[in-house]
Parts: structure tokens; C-alpha cells; sequence
């Protein structure tokens, strides 16, 4: 689980077998690769199997994105810049059927 630790303004992880826990939490836990404040984290899926881990970057006014293969070593993915002033966002998969529905509904 990926979680803000308040104290230090960062994302850590903690693990466990089983969703009810326990949880360990190992003593270099830290994930975010950046000094600045961050929180408001989510993880999704790519369509290539890895994953991308976002977090509001907010002291900066924009997020922070760190891709993964196995959910412990990160790097940052230099080549997407989501700084548009929304807060906390969460990334979702749709289908194209879908998104016309929405489009169709609100607009863009």
C-alpha cells in the first residue's frame, strides 16, 4: 500500500500478505525519487505491463509521475507533464464507446 507519510510530506509503502495485515513497513520505505512535498498518490496499469505511479507534486503546483515494473524500484517519467491546476487526480480506463458517451454528455 502506498500511503502519504505526514511527517516527511512523502509516499512510502508498507506490504502484507493478506489486506487486513499486518502491515510491515521496512525502514527505507520511501518511493517518491523527489525532496519536494507530495501526496495524493495513484498507481494504474500500461498497456505495456508496467506501472505508473502519480503524485500530486503540490508545493510545486503539478504532479509527479514514476514508473515501475514491480512496484518497489521507480524511475521518473520525464515525458508527460499533467501541470493543468487540478488536485488529486485519479487516472481511470475507458473505452471509446465510453468516452464519446461522456463527451457527448459534458463536452470538452
Amino acid at each position: 500500500m502506498y500511503y502519504k507519510d505526514e511527517c516527511n510530506k512523502t509516499v512510502c509503502l508498507v506490504t502484507a500478505d493478506r489486506l487486513e495485515g499486518p502491515y510491515t513497513e521496512y525502514e527505507n520505505n520511501r518511493v517518491a525519487l523527489t525532496d519536494k512535498n507530495v501526496e495524493g498518490c495513484c498507481m494504474y496499469r500500461l498497456d505495456d505491463g508496467t506501472y505508473m505511479l502519480i503524485m500530486d507534486m503540490y508545493s510545486d503546483g503539478k504532479y509527479l509521475m514514476q514508473k515501475t515494473r514491480d512496484m518497489f524500484n521507480f524511475e521518473i517519467e520525464e515525458d508527460c507533464d499533467l501541470s493543468f491546476g487540478a488536485r488529486h487526480g485519479s487516472m481511470l480506463r475507458i473505452t471509446d464507446e465510453e468516452y464519446g458517451r461522456l463527451v457527448k454528455e459534458f463536452g470538452i
